[in-house]
């Protein structure tokens, strides 16, 4: 991203950077040169610089830019450049930013304003990467029950399924809140269908809309899910139809590498909680 798409900064962070040229080069190759206006953290005036990619260590993953004349910056300082070095780290990395800059005269402050601006574009790439990782798959099922006893039943006993669905669910755990409660964080002991290896999940209700009967259940560190997926999220949407109701599950996900498969298994099993839920409502 930073080495293809300095140019796109105004697509990726509009309110940082509203705008961007490609002076000389493709925009990718050390020597380009760059032009870009943007807005530093606090302030509302618009300045633009020009930067030149004057290294780019595609091994060590460093990218060095040095501003040339004609950038609003020499107003302050003589000499200015910015290096960005990507460090693995866990499972994500680790950018470090480095200014390197000469004033004009000691009155001149330090550049912290512009530490901020490169933490704050860091974390919108990262947004934005993390946003083309995430994948979704959808899952919906048809069911006899009146829609808002089938959501009451998600909402209020979500800690219930051993007794709604043993099959699949063997035990669950009320680990903070009153279980009805956005914020709630509950945890699960379960089986895949065609599995007998019992896993374990810990989800929070980070969603919980009454109105358009939608929950959202975000697994958190110490699922077993995680050794698969760096993100699970499980969203559920009871909607009227005909004398019943239609409900589906979307699960929003992103795996740890290529070769994970996308988790049909848990539409699967979500697919038939919908029928158990449905057959203990009928059973009332």
């Amino acid at each position: 991203m930073m080495k293809y798409s300095l140019h796109h900064l105004p697509t990726i962070w509009p309110e940082g950077y509203t705008d961007a040229q490609i002076l000389e080069g493709d925009g990718t190759c050390e020597g380009d040169l760059r032009l870009w206006t943007y807005i530093l953290p606090g302030t509302t005036e618009k300045v633009t610089v020009r930067a030149r990619t004057t290294k780019q260590d595609d091994e060590n993953m460093i990218i060095v830019l040095a501003a040339d004349e004609g950038s609003d910056l020499h107003a302050h300082y003589k000499h200015f450049t910015a290096t960005v070095k990507i460090s693995p780290k866990g499972d994500g990395s680790l950018v470090t930013w480095i200014v390197e800059f000469e004033k004009h005269h000691h009155e001149v402050p330090d550049p912290h304003l512009y530490l901020a601006l490169f933490n704050k574009l860091t974390e919108k790439v990262d947004g934005h990467v993390h946003k083309d990782a995430i994948c979704k798959g959808e899952i919906e099922t048809e069911v006899k029950c009146d829609p808002h006893k089938f959501y009451e039943c998600i909402k209020y006993s979500l800690h219930h399924l051993p007794t709604i669905f043993p099959e699949a669910y063997t035990d669950c755990k009320l680990l903070e809140g009153d279980g009805k409660s956005q914020g709630s964080l509950r945890q699960w002991k379960y089986l895949l269908p065609g599995s007998n290896e019992e896993m374990t999940v810990r989800a929070r209700t980070t969603v919980q809309d009454d109105e358009k009967m939608v929950i959202a259940l975000c697994v958190e560190e110490g699922s077993s899910i995680h050794e698969n997926y760096k993100h699970f999220t499980a969203i559920i949407q009871v909607n009227p139809k005909g004398k019943g109701c239609s409900v589906k599950w979307t699960v929003e996900f992103e795996k740890h590498s290529d070769e994970i498969p996308d988790p049909h298994v848990y539409l699967e099993l979500f697919d038939k909680l919908n029928e158990k839920v449905d057959e203990h409502l009928h059973k009332k």
